[in-house]
């Protein structure tokens, strides 16, 4: 459902890649693109809101102006400024969907209003602090981490969210949602079962290509700039751990589980499949030598230090209902709200007699697959 598309999460916890993967055939950390030299500035800034109306939609006869739309969209960025490649075209191209989404949350609003449902700090910290007790632990430890180094702790991020009246509306209809429309969407595992015997090619999984290996990691992070004693401290956890593996290789997964500083520890470490240049040099050259099973020695790189071990090759196979039944049931749940919503939020704007004067663009791309 779009309405209550995690943006707890989003605001509270960026998933970060594991860093191991390259990014480039090179190795080479990936740097961030420089901004071109600003071309002469034209003697008048080009208004990319030009093409909408001054009124872009009506409900029940009242106004929303084009200021709206402009205001809802340039408080997303902290500036103020949309990035230099939203021109006058791609305003023309999001347009519809901006209006769209205004209405929406003006529609829901409404209803909220008359069921004397409110926003409010303590409502929205609540909600907060259940969301993090089901976020994965690998997530909220590393949400803790780079909170940490912005000098801030978990507390205090609840507290600044909850403190803030976007975060406190958007929460607000996350919850009146699930009391409302979507309050009876659930999926059963019978439903989950038939569906996965119906579309028995969206389980199967392909064999890995020969030029592939399969691997998995546990990995101590240190800065390269770290001083010799935090350097020394994890290289003597790597080492122990390796002795640890070295008398029980049955460890690796557990180990990878509660030491990796990787996110895919949460997965015992695996990094899946991949092939040259898609991680790190050392990392590769040390996996790619590696027998299927074999455990390498403690490998250096820019990240830290790593224990590899290389995994047998996947073969083509259907994956058993038990391992997909969760995930599927999630998916299906999330579609059965989706169409929940469509069906709500058509049925306010018919009784709201809303009108729209911003149309989708004629040369509109079709819908990718479509």
């Amino acid at each position: 459902m779009k309405i209550a598309k995690m943006m707890v999460l989003a605001a509270a916890a960026g998933v970060m890649a594991c860093p191991v993967f390259a990014a480039g055939a090179d190795g080479k950390k990936a740097e961030s693109p420089k901004t071109a030299a600003p071309a002469k500035a034209d003697t008048a800034k080009v208004d990319i809101w030009a093409s909408l109306p001054a009124t872009v939609a009506e409900i029940d006869g009242v106004a929303i102006s084009k200021n709206e739309i402009i205001s809802f969209f340039t408080a997303q960025f902290p500036n103020g400024n949309p990035p230099p490649f939203f021109t006058a075209e791609l305003v023309k191209q999001v347009a519809p969907r901006l209006v769209k989404g205004i209405v929406a949350s003006k529609l829901m609003e409404k209803e909220m209003e008359k069921a004397g449902f409110k926003a409010s700090p303590e409502q929205t910290r609540k909600f907060l602090e259940e969301e993090m007790k089901k976020a994965p632990k690998q997530q909220l430890e590393m949400l803790t981490q780079q909170l940490s180094m912005q000098g801030k702790t978990l507390d205090q991020h609840i507290k600044e969210l909850a403190e803030n009246p976007v975060a406190q509306k958007q929460i607000a209809k996350v919850l009146f949602a699930r009391q409302t429309f979507l309050k009876d969407v659930k999926v059963t595992e019978q439903e989950a079962h038939e569906y996965y015997k119906a579309h028995p090619e969206m389980f199967k999984t392909p064999a890995d290509a020969p030029n592939m290996v399969r691997a998995s990691h546990i990995l101590i992070m240190v800065d390269e700039k770290a001083d010799d004693a935090q350097k020394k401290a994890a290289l003597d956890k790597i080492n122990a751990i390796k002795a640890q593996l070295d008398k029980n290789p049955k460890l690796f997964e557990a180990l990878a589980k509660t030491e990796s500083k990787c996110p895919s520890g949460a997965n015992g470490g695996s990094l899946g499949a991949f092939g040259k240049g898609q991680m790190v040099p050392e990392f590769e050259k040390a996996a790619f030598a590696l027998k299927p099973g074999q455990i390498s020695d403690v490998v250096k790189t820019q990240f830290g230090y790593h224990i590899i071990r290389r995994d047998a090759a996947q073969q083509a196979s259907t994956v058993p209902f038990e391992q997909v039944k969760e995930n599927l049931m999630g998916f299906m749940t999330e579609q059965k709200a989706v169409e929940a919503e469509r069906k709500y939020m058509e049925n306010l704007e018919k009784n709201a007699k809303v009108k729209y004067f911003v149309a989708e663009p004629a040369n509109a791309a079709a819908p990718a697959g479509k």
